[in-house]
């Protein structure tokens, strides 16, 4: 049509009469303007594609729980049922300042002019954390965007990897209860985009709304069931382990030593003279003396070990697969780092040392609270040898 729209028409024709010389004289026939038919069959044909597209993303959600994944399968037929050249779902993420950022797992545009109109996906992974453009402001108002005019580059907008010069947009918020979730964004409609075709993805918008709302709120149930794991196993002035979560390691790894005969020490340090160290600086600096420590023993110990903060100053470490030769070699070389430690706090530098009394399991013990014992009498003679200094005790 002139003013750039498609029109269907079914024609029929015959020939009537003919000349002297057998050739048909005049065609007459019909042309019918079917438009309206043939767009209410595309779009039942559109609804049950979208309808079929809604049930697999959820199919896809309940049996993998991936928002992510469920979402990049749709830009395939989403592109196709649109006649769209350009699209993404973007989903709407808080970073650690609490402001939206909007994270966009992969592009995809749809090239018309191939015969497999097939979908392609950068593989980019765009987090955008500037919303002052058209993107934006789908997600922060949020309201629909429908722009049927070219998209100039210095009207607010950007170009996004993969994406083709604009000439058309649709922006459609994903939201629940007014808040947005994500969006579906789609460009380069040959027609352009009208409320027939939004109308038409109303039920896929509700879909991803609430499939968004569903993964956000078990997103905030894993998390605080990880605070609570980390409040129930972790101290939490050094981030180390705790006393609890120390002893059920324990018990799991003598389990295992029994079971396959692993070699392991257990081995206790105190803090020298920690007490004065709380006089003279105050709580405040014997807290940044501990978690100083703690930041030697993650880089001097190796991750398979067992590091617990389990009394004031006092720290268990149990290494396994280690024997006890093995075991005081490292155990001294983490002395040392004590020793060089240098902790800044109030304009001065707190400087302390560290005593370590360690054992090695063997059958001779009779349990953990034995084997805990033989490490603290290593660790007494320590203390009493001087302190700075590493004992192991060879007795049962």
């Amino acid at each position: 049509h002139k003013d750039g729209h498609y029109l269907w028409v079914q024609s029929s024709g015959r020939l009537v009469g003919c000349d002297d010389r057998g050739r048909p004289a005049r065609a007459v026939g019909t042309i019918i303007d079917i438009t309206e038919v043939k767009q209410a069959e595309m779009r039942r044909h559109q609804q049950q594609e979208l309808l079929n597209l809604v049930n697999s993303v959820q199919r896809s959600f309940l049996i993998d729980r991936n928002i992510q994944d469920a979402c990049d399968a749709l830009f395939r037929p989403l592109l196709k049922i649109t006649e769209s050249q350009f699209g993404f779902i973007g989903i709407v993420r808080r970073g650690e300042d609490g402001q939206p950022r909007l994270e966009i797992p992969s592009i995809s545009s749809l090239d018309a002019s191939t015969a497999e109109r097939d979908a392609v996906s950068t593989g980019h992974n765009v987090v955008l954390t500037d919303l002052d453009n058209l993107f934006g402001q789908v997600v922060t108002h949020p309201t629909t965007v429908l722009r049927n005019a070219p998209w100039g580059r210095n009207e607010g907008g950007l170009l996004l990897p993969g994406q083709p010069h604009l000439e058309s947009f649709l922006g459609i918020p994903l939201s629940l209860n007014g808040q947005a979730l994500g969006m579906i964004a789609l460009g380069n409609r040959l027609e352009g985009y009208d409320q027939d075709l939004m109308d038409l993805l109303q039920p896929l918008v509700l879909t991803l709304g609430t499939l968004l709302h569903a993964r956000e709120l078990e997103d905030r149930r894993l998390e605080v069931e990880a605070q609570l794991k980390r409040h129930a196993t972790q101290d939490t002035l050094t981030g180390l382990y705790n006393r609890r979560r120390f002893f059920e390691a324990m018990g799991d790894q003598l389990l295992q030593s029994r079971r396959y005969k692993a070699q392991m020490t257990l081995a206790l340090m105190d803090v020298d003279h920690f007490k004065q160290v709380n006089d003279q600086y105050g709580h405040g600096g014997g807290d940044a003396v501990l978690r100083a420590l703690a930041d030697v023993l993650r880089q001097e110990m190796r991750d398979t070990d067992v590091v617990a903060r389990i009394g004031g100053e006092e720290i268990a470490l149990l290494l396994t697969c280690t024997d006890v030769d093995s075991a005081m070699a490292a155990l001294e070389r983490l002395r040392l780092s004590v020793e060089r430690m240098q902790v800044p706090f109030d304009g001065e530098v707190i400087r302390v040392t560290a005593s370590i009394g360690a054992m090695g399991w063997h059958d001779q013990l009779r349990d953990a609270a034995h084997w805990m014992h033989c490490a603290d009498m290593a660790l007494y003679r320590a203390k009493a040898g001087g302190r700075n200094r590493s004992e192991v005790d060879l007795m049962a």
